[in-house]
């Protein structure tokens, strides 16, 4: 009763008394501390972390986990819904500070128990395994439990095993969102281009570089929503700026950059209309 939230102590989890559930207040309540907790069975307890500074592989994946578990209860709404509150409770704290998921430089353990390591790390491995499809990135993460079983670990090995695994190098994902700050802020306009029945989508990243906050390679998706509804297409950004074109047979009515959310982002201005 005295104590707060849940510890996956290797020989029995602890979890408050908020954890119980009754008719009254219901299970979805107790449903993420209890998934989190349960999460650390792997991640945290038969691999963990070396250091404080990898301490995403503990708690971000525990966070990403309980996540999967509410997708497998309650379907994939559940499941966006709590990426994108994953997403903001970072950008939330981003706007304080920023620091690598993984890093050396922190003045205690206990500053690592923060945002970055939880959501942040929840949702980088939401956007691998959109860029792996499910059966690599689960494929990876068997590998990579099965490799490193009962042996502390750090974000090389997961790199490592999940290339292993999938055949992938993954070594420039690894680079741009583990192990450098901060994320990509992207503000796109479209127009129409009427002579070649062609989409114009113009895309700025605009986060500050100065800090080391790399520009992003992103696979994005486009959705161009139109009288049939909404198609997709698919478009490499990697510059500061750049022009991509799509060929369609009518103008678009709105144009959404990454309408999945695939992929960690900042849009503080939409431009869903030309108008």
């Amino acid at each position: 009763y005295d104590f707060n939230g849940g510890m996956e102590n290797v020989s029995a989890t602890t979890l408050g008394t908020e954890g119980l559930a009754d008719k009254r207040i219901g299970f979805k309540s107790s449903v993420p501390g209890i998934a989190h907790e349960l999460a650390h069975q792997w991640f945290g307890d038969l691999v963990t972390c070396k250091n404080w500074g990898e301490l995403w592989l503990n708690e971000g994946f525990a966070d990403y986990f309980t996540i999967l578990y509410q997708e497998h209860a309650w379907g994939k709404n559940a499941y966006d819904h709590a990426i994108d509150g994953s997403m903001q409770a970072y950008l939330s704290e981003s706007s304080r500070y920023e620091h690598p998921l993984v890093t050396n430089l922190y003045a205690d353990a206990d500053s690592m128990f923060d945002a970055h390591s939880y959501k942040k790390g929840a949702v980088i491995l939401h956007i691998l395994r959109r860029a792996l499809g499910d059966q690599a990135f689960f494929v990876g993460l068997h590998h990579y439990l099965t490799k490193y079983r009962h042996q502390p670990v750090d974000s090389h090995d997961l790199c490592g095993a999940l290339t292993e695994a999938t055949g992938i190098n993954l070594e420039p994902f690894f680079d741009q969102w583990v192990y450098k700050p901060g994320h990509p802020v992207l503000d796109y306009v479209w127009r129409w281009d009427e002579a070649k029945q062609q989409v114009v989508l113009t895309v700025r990243q605009t986060q500050e570089t100065r800090d080391g906050t790399p520009i992003y390679d992103l696979n994005a998706t486009v959705g161009l929503i139109g009288v049939g509804g909404m198609t997709r297409e698919k478009a490499r950004i990697n510059q500061v700026e750049q022009e991509v074109r799509f060929r369609v047979t009518e103008k678009p009515s709105a144009v959404l950059l990454d309408p999945e959310h695939d992929f960690l982002r900042e849009m503080p201005t939409l431009h869903w209309t030309t108008e």
